[in-house]
């Protein structure tokens, strides 16, 4: 059992690997993700929703690392 102030085993794992690890494994489905939102939400021609979506998954997976880095200090 953990404390209350303790995160779940999985959020720990998370937390417990190297920021390249996190972002090597955040960035692939973000990528997929934001590409079929740009195919299917928004519109946009194959190409152009392929480029999209890897530019758009670099900052957003950068913010993920900013936030995990944030939460573990915070409790650290």
């Amino acid at each position: 059992m953990t404390a209350p102030n303790e995160p779940a085993a999985p959020l720990r794992r998370w937390e417990a690997l190297p920021p390249v690890v996190q972002a090597l494994v955040a960035f692939p489905p973000l990528a997929v993700l934001l590409f079929v939102v740009n195919l299917g939400g928004f519109g946009q021609p194959l190409g152009r929703s392929i480029v999209y979506g890897l530019i758009e998954a670099a900052p957003v997976t950068a913010l993920i690392l900013v936030a995990t880095a944030n939460e573990r200090r915070k409790r650290g």
